[in-house]
């Protein structure tokens, strides 16, 4: 076999494994991150949104968009409906106070 030939040949198949254990090293590992990160990236927001300062916030809000309904009319006042049923799904109902709970049914 030409020695010029021999060593295009080794050289190739250095190349190929080479490349294949970039693949190992690199793609398993994007693999796995493909499969792992959206479940950890699920159960850090739903650790967020049952979180205090979350819960709170939305609850705040929620208390605004109240007043604001309540004092509105006509149109404005089944957008701000709507509106508060809508931020009001994204709260746990045992999360909100009783007043709100109560006035969320109302509007129901």
């Amino acid at each position: 076999m030409n020695p010029i030939l021999k060593i295009a040949l080794w050289a190739l198949a250095a190349l190929i494994a080479l490349w294949l254990a970039a693949n190992l090293l690199f793609g398993a590992n994007l693999l796995s991150y493909r499969f792992w990160a959206p479940q950890v990236r699920d159960a850090q927001r739903e650790v967020f949104e049952r979180s205090q300062s979350y819960v709170q916030g939305k609850v705040s809000h929620l208390g605004r968009l109240r007043l604001a309904h309540e004092s509105a009319d006509g149109t404005q006042r089944e957008a701000l409906r709507r509106q508060i049923l809508t931020e009001a799904s994204t709260v746990h109902p045992n999360d909100l106070p009783a007043d709100l709970r109560a006035y969320l049914e109302q509007l129901r």
